[in-house]
């Protein structure tokens, strides 16, 4: 019901590498197609399609693996405490309208960006 993301992670349903060679038969401008995608956290959030982000170490999750679980923990305790308020047949139509909405063309969500 609600989606944490990482901070060095991504979120897309298709890869860099992939979408570079369906646009341009071309697997080499990854880099380009990853930008135009938007799958990093910062634009997910402002799109509003993740919640939040979870901070991790310097130098990435992988660096300090003790450390990230404890930042999951504390990120899914917040939100479960919250989560667990809400009835559950309001959760299924809120999660329903959430996911509909995802990948919505919208002209002016467009121009604002």
């Amino acid at each position: 019901d609600r989606i944490l993301m990482l901070e060095n992670a991504w979120y897309s349903v298709i890869s860099p590498e992939m979408c570079a060679t369906i646009l341009w038969r071309d697997s080499s401008r990854a880099a380009e197609a990853a930008q135009l995608l938007r799958l990093t956290p910062m634009d997910l959030l402002k799109f509003g399609i993740i919640d939040d982000v979870i901070t991790e170490p310097l130098g990435g999750a992988h660096r300090d693996h003790a450390f990230t679980g404890m930042q999951i923990r504390s990120f899914m305790r917040r939100y479960l405490a919250t989560i667990m308020k809400i009835p559950v047949d309001r959760l299924v139509d809120q999660r329903l309208a959430r996911f509909r909405k995802i990948g919505q063309f919208n002209e002016q969500a467009l121009a604002d960006l």
